[in-house]
């Protein structure tokens, strides 16, 4: 037979989990678009598509790039504050001569 106390709201059964703290509600989007903005901004990178979303210590890049160089996307990604990781799902092509931004 199983019994719980009274005065315990939480059942000795239950599981439990470690929650983070979540950043204030005004910041919420800032990472995106400083990320967002600072890749925009780059020369020699042209994004047909670009998609920043926030993930555990940094953001998820989704888009379609087109670039004239070996330009790190994720090193310039993790310059903004408060990225640390970067998830790379870009569809990288090479860049068109006379196509440059």
């Amino acid at each position: 037979m199983f019994s719980a106390a009274l005065d315990d709201p939480v059942p000795s059964s239950a599981s439990s989990d470690i929650y983070r703290e979540c950043p204030p509600a005004g910041d919420k989007r800032q990472v995106e678009r400083n990320v967002r903005r600072m890749l925009v901004d780059q020369p020699g990178l042209k994004f047909s598509s670009l998609v920043v979303r926030r993930v555990h210590d940094g953001v998820c890049l989704e888009g379609v790039l087109e670039v004239s160089d070996d330009t790190d996307v994720c090193s310039l990604a993790r310059k903004v504050a408060g990225v640390d990781n970067v998830i790379n799902r870009l569809l990288v092509c090479d860049q068109v001569p006379g196509d440059a931004r």
